[in-house]
């Protein structure tokens, strides 16, 4: 993601081992970095839709970059069209670097997919998964699953002794319900969703329990490039329990805890403007605008959110010689409360819903929610190399084609006109400008009404962790910003 040292040494793993016979080409996809933070070899994910008829199998597909040299590819079937049978959506996974505020495109090809060199390697048994993928091995495990259960880093490849990073724990995921503590359960399982040469998808699915049981069903799956350090993590859970709408949970604590092999490693927070580091570490986001740092247990300031929209906000690093561990949460500030903590003791904690708010949470029957986690395995970097990094985690590059191939082309939608006045008649076409025009400035009224709106004594704060809904509903306790409900959220 970011441009940064001790990622990958030397990204030779890039480097093509066959190439494909080019036939021709289906579209152009542009890449934009819209944060500031140079990418290099940037895992991406994304949807595209091919359009009728053109491929029958995933095996038909490539990419190229801008000179038409092959990029390596792994494409994973999500649709087909009922009447020819042909792909309607795939996704592709691929990496790529992009300089700060620059853009590249890439090349959709009807051509056999490029290999590059070594590959994503899985392998199950005993109720568990191992992955490798030339820099990394995890093993997973189902029942009682931790998140990793042991990480060996090795940017040459070794993977031998002492390059573990990660050992077998007793941690993971923890909520804290009602005053008990949850944790996956001896019914989870770990389960292979995806494998591919670019990339493999792990998910876990079970119950938070305490004594064998507990409201919430969680899904996690877990991301694996080639030759790549980053980890993505999708983490989900839903309040299961409950006959009527009105039965709820208390929710007072959702935490993920990481502990590595790095005691005694220097402590880092992102923070803003720069870093916090020490012994240990802590950012904690109270409110939307309002983040608070300690180091070594001790005050070391503030940061700032909405008022500012920081990116640089929201991880944690372990370093120690040549190791290190991060991780970050996506939208950490937008979805408060949260805390990213690194102790002294050598462990992780992202606070997906913080303790340290001192209030718990109430959480519905049927409520869920979706956490983004991003781990960087690394050796020795700069602190400003991390705050790159984990800015663009916040806003992953995205491959996107034009309108008119959606619409037009493809129709991935369906048959949809794009704004393009040269295919509507002039009277049409000003008539659709102002259609678009009124459109947007809907979008903008409605925004006014949900952020920074005052209504029955309570102004409206769009940011937090179950701020969310069409229209600004009413208030049951004007000081309780959980208790600001919207139309959508709190009907049966």
């Amino acid at each position: 993601m970011g441009m940064v040292k001790g990622i990958v040494a030397g990204v030779a793993a890039c480097a093509l081992v066959a190439s494909a016979a080019w036939a021709e080409e289906i579209t152009t996809l542009t890449i934009n970095e819209q944060v500031g933070a140079a990418r290099t070899m940037e895992p991406i994910r994304m949807g595209v839709p091919p359009a009728k008829g053109v491929a029958k199998e995933v095996g038909e597909l490539s990419l190229a970059d801008e000179s038409g040299k092959p990029i390596p590819s792994q494409f994973v079937e999500v649709m087909r069209r009922p009447d020819d049978n042909s792909l309607r959506r795939v996704h592709v996974i691929f990496q790529a670097s992009v300089a700060a505020k620059g853009k590249t495109t890439v090349k959709l090809m009807k051509a056999a997919p490029a290999a590059g060199a070594g590959k994503v390697e899985v392998t199950e048994g005993d109720g568990g998964v191992a992955v490798t993928n030339g820099v990394l091995k995890l093993t997973v495990k189902g029942v009682n699953f931790n998140l990793f259960d042991s990480v060996s880093y090795d940017p040459t490849g070794a993977l031998g002794p002492g390059t573990e990073i990660v050992k077998p724990h007793a941690e993971g995921v923890v909520a804290m319900i009602d005053g008990k503590a949850h944790t996956p359960g001896a019914d989870s399982k770990v389960v292979v969703e995806e494998k591919g040469p670019e990339g493999a998808v792990i998910k876990a699915s079970g119950k938070l329990v305490a004594n064998g049981d507990g409201p919430f069903e969680f899904v996690c799956r877990i991301h694996v490039f080639r030759a790549s350090p980053v980890v993505k993590v999708d983490f989900s859970y839903t309040n299961v329990n409950g006959k009527v709408a009105a039965d709820k949970v208390m929710l007072e604590d959702l935490s993920v805890v990481l502990p590595t092999a790095l005691a005694g490693a220097k402590a880092t927070v992102g923070a803003e403007p720069g870093v916090k580091s020490g012994t240990a570490a802590k950012i904690v986001a109270r409110n939307s605008d309002l983040s608070e740092l300690t180091v070594a247990g001790a005050d070391a300031g503030t940061a700032k959110g909405k008022s500012t929209k920081p990116y640089t906000i929201g991880w944690g690093d372990l370093m120690q010689g040549q190791k290190g561990i991060a991780v970050g949460v996506r939208w950490f500030w937008q979805m408060f409360p949260k805390a990213m903590e690194a102790t002294a003791d050598g462990k992780l904690r992202a606070g997906l819903y913080a303790k340290e708010v001192g209030k718990p949470l109430e959480v519905y029957m049927g409520q869920a929610r979706t956490h983004y986690l991003t781990f960087l395995f690394h050796g020795a970097m700069a602190d400003a190399d991390l705050s790159t990094f984990f800015a663009g985690s916040q806003m992953p590059l995205r491959a996107v084609a034009s309108p008119k191939y959606y619409c037009r082309d493809a129709q991935g939608f369906g048959l949809v006109a794009d704004a393009d006045p040269s295919i509507f008649p002039a009277d049409a076409a000003e008539a659709m400008k102002k259609f678009d025009e009124a459109v947007k400035g809907s979008a903008l009224y409605i925004e006014k009404k949900i952020d920074g709106h005052t209504f029955q004594g309570v102004t409206l704060d769009s940011c937090g962790y179950y701020a969310w809904g069409d229209v600004f509903h009413w208030a049951s306790q004007p000081s309780d910003p959980w208790n600001t409900l919207w139309e959508s959220n709190y009907y049966d």
